[in-house]
């Protein structure tokens, strides 16, 4: 009898198994690393998160970011980037049609200040998506992938903030020169017409 009901119970789990695994959505990758060396990025990183669509029919993928939602998911030694709208993405939305797969760029535009140095941030890209069936259905899901997001070190980044500096002194002392040399040429030219009318 016990033998009679577990070949049942087996064929109808595979079943549901093989269905399941065949009609998913997949994301790779999960968590995403974004280490900046010695600047800071503005732009495209070249960093993807890859959604493939195994399914048989469309789904329409839209995204938006958010901290670590509880606070307890923050992963040891990260902190919450201070601004969200330092980080995007591209595009803003995609339908993506069976058996195929879209990418998903992130890009930064942090600004570059000695207090954004050697930081370790955690932002999440969480994505909405809508699936229509083509029964009739419509099933809405969301997923995050975490998004790690290192600054330049200070060792690294100190020697471009004082040739910046030092460039800007530079030109600052070049225009002085030359305003000076340009008065003096004014004046002593204004001198001369002075003295051939007497």
């Amino acid at each position: 009898m016990k033998k009679t009901l577990t070949l049942p119970i087996l064929l109808l789990l595979s079943l549901f198994f093989s269905t399941f695994g065949n009609a998913t959505i997949t994301f790779d990758p999960l968590e995403l690393k974004i280490k900046m060396d010695n600047e800071f990025i503005h732009g495209n990183t070249s960093k993807n998160i890859t959604i493939t669509n195994n399914n048989n029919y469309n789904i329409n993928v839209t995204w938006y970011l958010e901290h670590p939602n509880p606070i307890s998911y923050l992963r040891p030694n990260r902190t919450f980037i201070p601004d969200l709208s330092w980080v995007d993405v591209e595009p803003k939305w995609l339908v993506i049609s069976p058996a195929s797969a879209a990418m998903f760029y992130i890009h930064l535009d942090i600004p570059e200040n000695k207090e954004l140095l050697d930081q370790h941030w955690e932002a999440w890209v969480t994505f909405q998506l809508d699936e229509h069936n083509g029964g009739g259905d419509i099933f809405e899901y969301e997923y995050a992938t975490r998004v790690y997001i290192d600054t330049p070190q200070k060792a690294a980044i100190n020697d471009s903030f004082n040739n910046s500096n030092s460039n800007y002194y530079a030109i600052y002392y070049i225009f002085i020169a030359a305003m000076a040399i340009t008065l003096l040429l004014l004046g002593i030219l204004f001198y001369k017409k002075k003295m051939s009318k007497k």
